[in-house]
Parts: C-alpha cells; sequence; structure tokens
C-alpha cells in the first residue's frame, strides 16, 4: 500500500467544495513510469479506474462526521491534505484563506493583534475580536475539539492530515458556534510503522524553521505512538526608527502607566514559537480504540505591526475656541486635541476655561501638563501629536512604546471509538488552557498616543458523544449527538490615551456553560434522490463579573456628575459591579435533498438555521449609569444572538474520465441581529447593528489532462447588504459594507511536472489569488479599506527518487504586494488612525526527507 500511495499524483492545489486533485493510479505491479505522490489523508479511497494514470481522485473527508467521498458530500467543503499545504508552503491555518473564495482568515484584530490569532470570516459571517466576551463566528475544532477563542486558534500545521473548511452554518454537524462554517483540522494517526519525517526552512528576515514527525510501534498491532515538534523564527520587519529631535523635549517612563507588560522591542512582527504534539493509539479490542493527545505551544516574540496613518487633534484659543494649523476653527473632543490644548496654552488660560483639572497632576505620580509648551521652562516642553509622526512606509514607525506578544496554549484530548457491531460509538474528551499576554503602540510615536496592554487567560472543558451508523438496508445514515462545554476565563486590559489623561484598566471574569442535543441523517431514497434531515438544540448559560476604571478620573475632573457613575462612591469606575447573567436557547434545523443523475454527478440544495449567543459589551467610553428599570444583575450592556437562515443549492461533477473537476454553489444567507463591533469614542462597542442579506456563488474547477500539467481555479462573488440598521448615531447606514467582505475573490493554479532520467522529478508551481476591497470596520473607514489585493506565491521543487527527500525553493507574495490587513478608527476617540500592514514578500529555501 506504501509503494502505491508513493505513486500516486501529488495534488498541489485544493479548494473549496471538495475538489482537492488526487490522480488516479496504476498497481504498483503494472507501473510503467514513475507518478507523483498522492497529497491525501491516509483515509482516502483509492480511484476506481486504477488502469489510469491520470485524472481526479476520489478524496475522503470527514465533513458529515462518517468516511465519505467529497463529491458526494452535500455541503459547500474545501479540502486541504497536509502534503499539498507544506508545498505550498502554508504553516498555518490564517494563510488557506488565500487558496479558497468567500474565507477571509487573519491572524490581525481591528484594536489589538497578536500572531496567534484567527479572524475568521466565512461567507460574510465571522467575528473580528479577541475578547472573552466574544465567541467567534466561524468555529475552528482540531480533532474535534472546539477551539472557542481567537486567540490561539490560528493553529500551527504541525502534523496535519488534512484540513476541511465547511461553509454555512453547520450546528448538525458540529460544536458551538458554527453559523459562519466551521474549519476542521485532523491530523494524523499513529501507525505500526516506524519512520521519521523532518524538514528544515531558511529564508528572509533570518527565518529558521525546523520541524519532524516520528511515528514509533510500541506493541505490533496494539499500541502505537508519534511525536511530531516544529519551531518556527523570523526576525520581526517593521523597523522602530528614531523621531529627529524627539530627545529634545520632555516624556512620560513607560512604568508610569499601568501596563501587563513594559517589555519593548526595536522591531514589530516577528515570529517565535515552538510546538510540540504527542498522539498514543491503543487498540484495546477489534471493537474499541482509544487515542490521547497532548499539545503544547509556546510563543515569545514582538507585537504584530501598526502603522501611523494621521491624526486628528486641535487646539483650544485662548478664547476656547477650537482651531487647526491654518486658524480654521473646527470641531474637537477628541484626547489627543485634549492633550495638545494642554501642553499649548498657559495655566492661567486653561483655568479660564475650565480645563485646569484636566490638564493637572495626572494618576500614576505623572506632573500636570498645563502650559507645558507655553512656559519660560524649555525642559518640560513636550511634542504634539500631529501627522508629523506619519512616516508614509508600512516598514517603519516612531514607536518607542511597549512591544510584545507572549502565548501559551496546551491541551489533553482523550477519544475512545467504540464498534457496536453496527452502529459505532465515540467520546472525545477535551481539556484545553491557555494564557496570551500582548501589548501594542498604536500611535506607533515617541509620544504616549493609544499604547495597550491584555492578557487572556482560559481554560475549558468540552466532552461530546456520538453514536453513529446505518440503517434501513444502509439507506440511512445517522448521527445522534449530545455535546457539553464549561469555559471560564480572566481578561486584563490596560490602555494608556493620549499623555495619560485617560488610564484604562479592565478586569473581567466569564464563564459559559453550553448544552447541545444535535442529530444529522441522510436517507438515500433510491439511486437518484438523497435527503438529509438535521436539527440542533442548544442551551447557554453566561456570567461576567466586571470592573473598568479610569485611574486617572479624567471625566471627573471635567464636571461629570456623580449620580452618572454606576458607583457614586468611587468616580474612577466606569462598569457595573457585581455578577451578570445571561441565558440563551435557540433550535437550528437543516434540510436538504440531493440528486444523483449519475455516478460523478450530484445536485443538492439545502436549508439550515445557524445560531450565536449574545454577551456583553465590556469597552465602554464612558460611566454606564445605574438602571433601576432592571434587576442587578442585568445592569451590564449587552447584545443579543444573531441568526442565519441560509438557503443553497449547487452541484459537484467530474466530467471526460475525470480529468475535468468542476463544483458550484449558489447561497442566500438572511442574517439577523449582527453583532458588531463599532467605535463609540475611545469604547470599541459590540452591538446588534440591523439585518443583511448576503448571496453570492463560488465556481472552482480542476483540469488534470496528464501528469505533467495540471491547473485549478476558482471564483467567488458575494453581495452583502444591509437591510434594517439599528443605529440611532448614523455610524453606520444602509449604503455602508459589512467588514471584512470583499465582492471578489478568485484563485489559479499551474502546476508542471518534469520527470528525470534518474527517475526524480522537479515541480514548478504558482498560486495566484485576488480580492477585491473590503472594509476592515464597520465605520468604513475609508483608509482601512484594503483596494484590490493580487497575491502571487511560486515555488520549484525538486524530488529525489521515491520521494524520499526533496528541496524546495520559493516565495511568498513576490511582487511585494503592500495592504492593509486591519486597523482600528479612533479619530473621534484618541484622535489617531491606526492599520495592520500585511507582510512583504519572503523567500524561503525547504528540505524535507523521510525514512
Amino acid at each position: 500500500m506504501k509503494n502505491r500511495i508513493k505513486i500516486g499524483l501529488m495534488l498541489g492545489t485544493a479548494g473549496a467544495l471538495g475538489w482537492t486533485p488526487a490522480y488516479a493510479q496504476a498497481p504498483a505491479e503494472a507501473q510503467i513510469a514513475p507518478a507523483l505522490p498522492q497529497a491525501v489523508a491516509p483515509a482516502q479511497a483509492e480511484s476506481t479506474d486504477p488502469a489510469s494514470n491520470v485524472g481526479i481522485g476520489d478524496i475522503v473527508v470527514t465533513a458529515q462526521r462518517r468516511a465519505e467521498n467529497v463529491q458526494q458530500v452535500p455541503i459547500a467543503v474545501a479540502a486541504f491534505s497536509g502534503a499539498a499545504l507544506q508545498e505550498k508552503g502554508v504553516d498555518n491555518v490564517s494563510q488557506l484563506a488565500n487558496l479558497t473564495p468567500g474565507v477571509q482568515l487573519s491572524s490581525t484584530s481591528q484594536i489589538f493583534s497578536s500572531p496567534s490569532m484567527l479572524s475568521g470570516f466565512n461567507r460574510g459571517i465571522g467575528q473580528d475580536d479577541f475578547a472573552l466576551n466574544f465567541d467567534p463566528g466561524v468555529g475552528t475544532y482540531v480533532d474535534g475539539v472546539y477551539l472557542a477563542r481567537t486567540a490561539g486558534s490560528n493553529v500551527d500545521l504541525l502534523d496535519v492530515e488534512r484540513i476541511e473548511i465547511l461553509k454555512g452554518p453547520q450546528g448538525t454537524l458540529f460544536g458551538r458556534n458554527t453559523i459562519g462554517g466551521a474549519i476542521s483540522v485532523v491530523t494524523r494517526k499513529p501507525t505500526d510503522d516506524f519512520s521519521v519525517m523532518g524538514q528544515v526552512s531558511g529564508g528572509r528576515f533570518n527565518r529558521i524553521d525546523v520541524g519532524g514527525v516520528i511515528n514509533i510501534p510500541i506493541v505490533e498491532g496494539k499500541l502505537k505512538s508519534s511525536i511530531a515538534f516544529s519551531s518556527k523564527n523570523r526576525n520581526a520587519w517593521q523597523k522602530r526608527i528614531p523621531f529627529p529631535g524627539a530627545a529634545g523635549f520632555a516624556s512620560d517612563p513607560s512604568e508610569a502607566f499601568q501596563q501587563i507588560d513594559y517589555t519593548s522591542r526595536t522591531a514589530a512582527g516577528g515570529i517565535s514559537e515552538q510546538g510540540v504534539r504527542g498522539k498514543l493509539l491503543w487498540n484495546a479490542t477489534n471493537a474499541i480504540d482509544v487515542t490521547l493527545e497532548g499539545d503544547y505551544l509556546n510563543s515569545e516574540t514582538s507585537a504584530s505591526p501598526s502603522t501611523l496613518l494621521g491624526t486628528r487633534s486641535t487646539v483650544l484659543s485662548p478664547a476656547g475656541t477650537p482651531v487647526d494649523a491654518d486658524g480654521n476653527g473646527v470641531p474637537d473632543s477628541t484626547l489627543a486635541g485634549l492633550y495638545n490644548t494642554c501642553i499649548s496654552l498657559p495655566e492661567s488660560v486653561l483655568g479660564a476655561i475650565g480645563l485646569g483639572g484636566a490638564c493637572g497632576p495626572r494618576a500614576g505620580g505623572l506632573p500636570a501638563i498645563a502650559g507645558a509648551n507655553a512656559d519660560a521652562d524649555p525642559t518640560n516642553s513636550r511634542l504634539p501629536i500631529d501627522n508629523r509622526f506619519v512616516t508614509g512606509s508600512l516598514n517603519r514607525g516612531y514607536g518607542t512604546g511597549i512591544n510584545f506578544t507572549n502565548t501559551r496554549n496546551f491541551g489533553f484530548t482523550g477519544t475512545v471509538d467504540i464498534d457496536l457491531g453496527g452502529p459505532a460509538l465515540k467520546s472525545i474528551t477535551a481539556y484545553r488552557n491557555l494564557d496570551t499576554r500582548f501589548g501594542q503602540d498604536l500611535d506607533n510615536s515617541p509620544v504616549v498616543g493609544f499604547e495597550g496592554s491584555f492578557r487572556v487567560k482560559q481554560h475549558q472543558f468540552s466532552e461530546e458523544l456520538q453514536l453513529s451508523g446505518k440503517a434501513f438496508n444502509d439507506k440511512l445514515d445517522y448521527l445522534v449527538g449530545a455535546y457539553y462545554f464549561s469555559e471560564g476565563g480572566r481578561e486584563s486590559e490596560d490602555v494608556a490615551f493620549p499623555g495619560g489623561l485617560l488610564q484604562i484598566v479592565g478586569n473581567y471574569r466569564f464563564n459559559t456553560k453550553s448544552y447541545a442535543l444535535f442529530t444529522h441523517l441522510n436517507y438515500r431514497v433510491n439511486d437518484l434522490i438523497g435527503i438529509t434531515l438535521g436539527g440542533r438544540y442548544t442551551k447557554e448559560d453566561k456570567t461576567l463579573v466586571g470592573s473598568q476604571r479610569d485611574l486617572n478620573m479624567l471625566l471627573t475632573k471635567l464636571g461629570t456628575p456623580a449620580f452618572l457613575f454606576p458607583d457614586p462612591t468611587d468616580l474612577s469606575q466606569f462598569y457595573p459591579t457585581g455578577e451578570q447573567k445571561l441565558s440563551f436557547s435557540n433550535v437550528s434545523p437543516r434540510v436538504g435533498i440531493e440528486l444523483h443523475p449519475t455516478e460523478r454527478i450530484m445536485l443538492y440544495g439545502s436549508f439550515s438555521k445557524g445560531f450565536k449567543s449574545g454577551g456583553w459589551t465590556t469597552r465602554v467610553a464612558a460611566p454606564v449609569p445605574p438602571d433601576p428599570t432592571k434587576p442587578a444583575d442585568k445592569q451590564a450592556p449587552s447584545f443579543n444572538p444573531e441568526k442565519a437562515d441560509t438557503f443553497e443549492i449547487g452541484f459537484k461533477s467530474q466530467l471526460f474520465d475525470r480529468m475535468l473537476q468542476v463544483n458550484a454553489a449558489a447561497f442566500y444567507t438572511d442574517y439577523k441581529g449582527i453583532q458588531i463591533q463599532i467605535q463609540r469614542g475611545i469604547g470599541a462597542s459590540f452591538e446588534n447593528a440591523g439585518n443583511a442579506r448576503i448571496k453570492g456563488f463560488e465556481v472552482e474547477t480542476i483540469f488534470a489532462p496528464s501528469r505533467v500539467f495540471r491547473v485549478s481555479a476558482s471564483a467567488g462573488y458575494i453581495d452583502a447588504y444591509y437591510r434594517r440598521i439599528n443605529d440611532p448615531s448614523g455610524t453606520i447606514t444602509l449604503a455602508s459594507r459589512l467588514p471584512r467582505v470583499p465582492k471578489w475573490t478568485a484563485t489559479l493554479s499551474p502546476e508542471f511536472n518534469v520527470f528525470l532520467a534518474n527517475e526524480g522529478r522537479v515541480t514548478l508551481r504558482a498560486d495566484y489569488s485576488y480580492k477585491s476591497t473590503m472594509a476592515a470596520d464597520a465605520e468604513n473607514t475609508p483608509e482601512l479599506f484594503s483596494g484590490n489585493v493580487s497575491l502571487v506565491n511560486a515555488s520549484l521543487t525538486y524530488s529525489a527518487p521515491g520521494d524520499d527527500w526533496s528541496l524546495a525553493i520559493g516565495g511568498n507574495n513576490v511582487f511585494n504586494k503592500r495592504y492593509i490587513a486591519n486597523g482600528v478608527n479612533q479619530l473621534n476617540g484618541a484622535g489617531l488612525l491606526s492599520a495592520v500592514p500585511n507582510r512583504p514578500s519572503e523567500y524561503y529555501a525547504t528540505l524535507r526527507f523521510k525514512f
């Protein structure tokens, strides 16, 4: 069997709706010419045409929690084998976004970012924040275990057998919060054969990556194990440069402001992480298999890059009228404007216009800044906040503040598979623990403008039971299950705004318990017609104990009355104290029909409902006044669940002796109660923005006429628009675009193979991806639109005879396309606009081996 796997044709391109290519194979004894290894999971179904050495083979996935040919799954599924991802240089989940239409995956967030984050959007539905009070809209699963936090979910592809991306609501198949779909990562199982696989990569930014997998049989046929490890290191690429003349101005020490950590590095955008995964597979009896798995990831590096795009700051005249650099009157209520006013006007004038207290001594023992630039003492003069700190380069900035990311993530999973003599029972028990800290200088300047650090400590326990099998003469495939999830966590956030005039310190404790029952039934009426029925019942209970303070008590200094604070005896406290509670329940059905006019053509249609529970907004911009009409456990600002009703039709086909594969799907979603982040002054409020319609289509093809050449291509279109807006402020209107949704996406991936006389081969492959412009935020800030993005990755690989080793050279983003990947608009709050840029071009060389 090993030889037969080695002689299949390697798929170098994978895509959605299950069109990952695998070439049909000849029997080992009948092989005449060398062929490429088949990059399919070991659980693959081999070609039904073994005499052929061309064509697109069958890929087996478990999208419906059972092994089946992906072309027979009536769900839009993208399937990627581990080998294919290696050939493409993909080493974490976020990079999959360039391989399939309709999916946006990023390791960035609007507010603060970390390389370990995964912000996922699928067909316009997702979530773009790391906080514990926001649940992902696209569920990420590793070996069936749900990862509840976006932090720590950008999974390192350490020992991956395959990845499946399911599009649309998947509540009848997977655990929590799959309203936008699911990303299922399946790692390799240990085998009975001792083997070693490894790879070493080097490249730009002093990249040194080392990884390997060792398969160790312990008791033949009974007990086997494997251990996989990886280490990734790349220097930071966004350099911090000194601001000319900054040494002549006074500044505040970083330690004067409360932060999680005060580490400051000279560059941002680095990678340094080490991970290990161990597995033990015990074949206890012919009917019982037990798999024990543990994984650990540690990362300690610089923060994600941040680029200052612009500022909004004016100075009040002595008469109290705001003026800009040209002397024109403009309204201004930003903290940068207040800071500039404080340092620019004499103390007597500030007192006369009511700003004496605000510009006076600050928390942390910091001196007053009133009149710093207007007195006769040049030693206390301060740099104002304005566009002098905009470098115009994505690769350089004037930042001097905190700059760090530290993540520790580990977990244990026990999976028991029991064959009940027809039916099968599976239990997945898992515990996970996350501790992540990160801090960024978002103003990227030598002045404290917007610097913050966060720490998220989270643990979760889950138990899932599945009973599956066949009935009614194998016409019915059934799955029934029960799911329990418990999560607890603490979050701390410390943010210093311009000059430390506002110093936010937040501490929150969250707990969630979720219960679910689900079923997924496929009934094959006859050879032509199949029917799918499913449903999920969900019950969730959430609690929160929160605190958010302004250590500098700025609003009190500006005269805010005590009755507007949640605790009139503590005028530093913004957030309602005491335990807050929310409960939610939902029933989400699924119904579908599929037609099989031929063995290689399937048409399907489905309707499904998706659900994601509500929660609380914690980053408030002002004190939350007490509401006497609400009980004590309902005082905190909250948002409601969001729901999605999705219709989908599609077809999957293989034509011309399986040399051509064409899959397509069209979808229509009624998206209600959209949970979205909106900037309210300095606060990032999470609210139900309204309802939207999302409709579109995806078409994907593979053409594989020979072993020498193959090409895959895809195109996707999404038309997402608001139908109703729940925003009296007018920040979002019916004309606003939903964030993270490009109208058009496309891919093109050709591959050429040259077979050498020594039975080795040379492979040239390229991956082109296109995304039309998309908004980074709900406000549709023009400067944060990505623009149309075209990216090209390419590689040249030599594979030795027998594929015992290979050497690849290649590049990612080879034409150095630069764009805004994410960002936050604080122009009306802190008074600045900050963006997260994408990575520049990177070249690499990778040596792989096995024995």
